[in-house]
């Protein structure tokens, strides 16, 4: 009624595209940062992660899973064209961070489905300083309609507004902090009907 699985894995990233921070000095009447996608080099992961899943009743399942690894950045130098060519670096990171997956599924009386899951992101480092730890629960009822054609979906996600992402950038010649909520917390109320 359950199974454990556990694995350990090295990943090796080349010339990951991400989002890169950095001073404008085209306008010196303005103190600007621009927000830039960017190839940076290379970076890896190594860690392992276990999966748990195990029947608990007839009516509810759980499963989880635990991901350890460690981050590491390397330093990387380039030259960033936009708005104007500058050279632009990245220093060496390397910390340890893990990720937490908890579900929870319950089958209710008259075809209902409920689910209850919970996300936990730790800290982590990046290529200019530390995002913070972040979480998200998420909810979710499903109904069988009609006559077992289709199904009735309620979902809530990130239940406690917790999701929203929060980097500390330590930038070349200066410091900021950086938030985007981007809808995390959402309710949507759905319908599927096959033909």
């Amino acid at each position: 009624t359950g199974s454990l699985i556990f694995s350990v894995y090295q990943r090796y990233i080349t010339d990951p595209f991400i989002r890169v921070f950095d001073i404008d000095y085209s306008n010196p009447e303005y103190n600007i940062v621009n927000r830039i996608y960017q190839n940076v080099g290379s970076a890896s992961n190594e860690g392992f992660e276990i999966i748990a899943a195990q029947d608990l009743t007839d009516y509810w399942s759980f499963s989880g899973s635990i991901n350890w690894f460690e981050n590491e950045v390397d330093r990387y130098e380039t030259t960033l064209l936009f708005p104007a060519p500058r050279p632009f670096f990245v220093n060496q990171s390397s910390a340890d961070t893990w990720n937490l997956n908890l579900n929870n599924q319950i089958n209710l009386p008259y075809e209902i489905r409920m689910q209850l899951s919970f996300t936990y992101y730790a800290e982590r480092n990046f290529s200019q300083g530390k995002e913070a730890a972040r979480s998200s629960l998420d909810f979710g009822l499903t109904k069988s309609a009609f006559k077992n054609r289709g199904e009735v979906v309620l979902t809530l996600t990130d239940m406690l507004n917790k999701f929203g992402i929060r980097q500390d950038i330590d930038g070349n010649g200066f410091k900021a902090i950086y938030e985007n909520y981007f809808e995390s917390q959402v309710v949507s109320f759905g319908m599927r009907y096959n033909i």
